[in-house]
């Protein structure tokens, strides 16, 4: 066990173990973040908020997090370097500082499928890396994961839901509905499927077109026809990119070779056919002979040369029908994009016109909340969500609405109801 004067910094000046430029972030729940300036470096501090700082199961909570996390060391974690007690901040788990957003405040923005694609590639090779440890973490979603500003770069935080069989202490069930797999709310025992079901809901949440739903809903299915690991989902997906790689190519390739073939095999014919004509030239007769000869077998390549190349023509035509296809699929794709996005500000702009916000933000007492008020409008919400489902395109199929719905009930409740029940249970606490 690492105490807290095991810093990573052996011989350091004594001038310089103090943090400076402490500066509070924003926290939910029981943790404070700080940001402070130590070696003429940032650091990220974690710790407890006022109220929990002298709970001793709060205390327990934070050095288990902490002992999970600093043997933990992987490029798409977040480091840990020690546990120390910070000035008025009491005891705080020290670790690096990521300049950088949420992937769910990244996939706002419009991003290239690639890119998605390979962070999603890096965050199941952390996640290999943590099960490997006999980790789970248990609370995987969007805004536990950190994007660098610099090259893209995921960094996974928050491993204060984490557990490990090694721990026999603090065995609750925990994580977030929206990505918490189902058994995670009855049952204590962490299990590495508990992780795979979140992140088939964050592969969801990336976008990536249909040919990725199988996956999808293995990942989020009853946890017995679940991957079994991050290996079994890693070689789905490669199955698939792959598959979607080499598609046009072969096909292209095959073509080529279909012509090249018919190039060479008429230069073939004209040879043959000069070599014929020259062996005439030793009489007129025969020559007459051999020419009419040469006549008819040449006259007979040519009708199975016609007919090769009609056959050819039909492979061009299907290949074109192929290619119309390919476009289709994404265009639908695109609109399936499209329809979600337009779904997201759709639920913004209809959540603002309840005027719920507006309410809540200014709520400083659980005497003044509107309950009818509020549970009137979430439950209009929800309705929004669904009649917007049933207005989406004719083409897009049942299943698509069906996940398509699911994903903008995630959004709304990421976004807006889990931050309002938060506050009203915050209010109500004596």
């Amino acid at each position: 066990m690492i105490s807290s004067s095991d810093f990573i910094y052996n011989e350091i000046r004594e001038n310089e173990k103090d943090f400076t430029n402490l500066t509070e972030l924003p926290s939910h729940g029981f943790n404070i973040l700080i940001k402070a300036k130590r070696f003429g470096k940032w650091f990220l501090l974690k710790g407890l908020k006022k109220e929990y700082r002298n709970d001793p199961t709060y205390q327990r909570l934070l050095r288990k997090e902490f002992e999970i996390m600093v043997s933990l060391s992987h490029p798409s974690i977040v480091s840990v370097f020690s546990i120390e007690n910070v000035s008025i901040y009491g005891t705080c788990i020290i670790m690096e500082y990521i300049d950088g957003i949420t992937l769910a405040e990244f996939m706002l923005q419009p991003q290239n499928s690639d890119l998605r694609l390979r962070m999603f590639y890096n965050i199941l090779d952390a996640m290999r890396y943590v099960h490997a440890h006999q980790v789970i973490h248990r609370d995987l979603k969007p805004s536990n994961i950190l994007v660098t500003h610099n090259n893209k770069n995921v960094k996974i935080i928050d491993f204060g839901l984490s557990d490990t069989d090694y721990f026999a202490i603090l065995k609750e069930p925990a994580g977030t509905p929206q990505y918490m797999a189902p058994e995670q709310q009855s049952s204590n025992t962490p299990d590495v499927r508990n992780d795979i079901y979140s992140l088939g809901v964050i592969l969801m949440s990336l976008n990536l077109g249909r040919s990725y739903q199988r996956v999808i809903k293995r990942c989020i299915a009853p946890i017995e026809q679940r991957y079994a690991d991050v290996d079994q989902l890693e070689k789905a997906l490669h199955y698939i990119t792959n598959r979607k790689k080499y598609r046009w190519p072969a096909i292209l390739t095959s073509t080529t070779l279909i012509l090249a073939s018919l190039i060479a095999w008429q230069s073939v014919l004209i040879q043959d056919l000069s070599e014929t004509r020259l062996l005439a030239a030793d009489s007129i007769s025969a020559m007459k002979r051999l020419i009419r000869e040469s006549d008819e077998i040449h006259n007979e390549k040519l009708k199975q040369q016609t007919h090769i190349i009609a056959e050819m023509s039909d492979s061009l035509e299907r290949i074109r029908i192929l290619r119309q296809k390919w476009n289709e699929q994404e265009k639908y794709e695109q609109t399936v994009a499209q329809s979600i996005e337009t779904g997201k500000k759709e639920m913004d702009r209809f959540i603002w016109s309840t005027q719920i916000i507006q309410h809540l933000d200014t709520l400083t007492s659980d005497n003044y909340l509107n309950r009818e008020m509020y549970f009137n409008q979430l439950s209009n919400i929800w309705n929004e969500v669904k009649a917007y489902s049933k207005k989406l395109n004719p083409e897009i199929t049942e299943n698509e609405r069906v996940q398509i719905e699911l994903l903008l009930n995630n959004y709304v409740s990421e976004n807006y109801t889990e931050k309002w029940q938060k506050k009203i249970i915050k209010l109500t606490k004596p």
